[in-house]
């Protein structure tokens, strides 16, 4: 009989519980989640608050790749230095994905707008999302290239020419040498056949693009490079990306 008593208390005890959890305690809890998360951080010093801001509103996947594309790729650290001119006012980028690196550029510089493009449409819906109203993202893949109103300051190509075979990656550089301005320069981060003992993350990779049907192109520095003066630019900088080398920097400009 007390046993029986005992489970019936329990069973209201945990009713209870439950019914001020969800009534008392959870709305207070989301209402301050969705504030904090919609709070705009317009005058937080950290650009990175600023960014991610922008995909509050993204699937959950979206917003975790956002955190870590920002916390962990060299790449942000590295493009300060990068980027001689400081008047970037339009900006083309080849193979955008979800607009990770668009939005650094566009946080570092307040006047531009960015036209950008991706093959996959889950990714360009998000980029469009995150870019907001500075600039124009398009469903397409190189080497077509985005409509821009005219001369760009800057088009990149970030991680993305090992999926184009060389055809493609040399007419993409040839469309985009007619779209660059005097002063464009074109930012390519490449990755190159890894060097060092087991690279697991490549190896991953590469089942990955292949599981899916998608060739890859990988090539030595020399490769790339001479696709890249045939097609009518010049190396004006190359320099490492990350500790591996396997990603490397090439900024171009149109030979004259």
């Amino acid at each position: 009989m007390f046993s029986a008593c005992l489970k019936i208390v329990s069973v209201i005890g945990l009713g209870v519980t439950l019914l001020l959890f969800i009534f008392f305690i959870l709305p207070p809890m989301v209402e301050y989640l969705l504030r904090k998360r919609n709070e705009d951080p317009t005058g937080n010093g950290n650009p990175n608050d600023r960014i991610l801001w922008h995909y509050r509103n993204t699937g959950a996947y979206q917003r975790l790749f956002s955190r870590f594309k920002l916390s962990l790729d060299p790449m942000f650290s590295e493009l300060p230095s990068l980027l001689s001119n400081p008047d970037i006012r339009t900006v083309a980028d080849i193979g955008c994905g979800y607009g990770v690196p668009a939005c650094w550029i566009l946080e570092r510089f307040p006047d531009a707008m960015v036209y950008g493009m991706d093959p996959d449409p889950r990714r360009t819906r998000v980029a469009s999302r995150v870019i907001e109203k500075r600039g124009v993202i398009t469903v397409a893949g190189a080497p077509d290239i985005p409509e821009t109103p005219g001369p760009v300051d800057m088009a990149m190509m970030l991680d993305i020419i090992h999926f184009l075979d060389d055809e493609q990656f040399s007419l993409t550089l040839k469309k985009l040498s007619v779209i660059l301005g005097q002063k464009g320069r074109l930012i390519i981060r490449a990755t190159l056949p890894p060097a060092y003992p087991f690279p697991w993350v490549w190896w991953v990779e590469n089942l990955k693009y292949k599981a899916a049907g998608i060739p890859c192109h990988y090539r030595i520095f020399d490769e790339i490079e001479a696709i890249i003066l045939q097609a009518g630019f010049d190396i004006e900088l190359s320099a490492p990306s990350g500790s591996k080398g396997d990603l490397v920097w090439l900024i171009l400009k149109v030979r004259k």
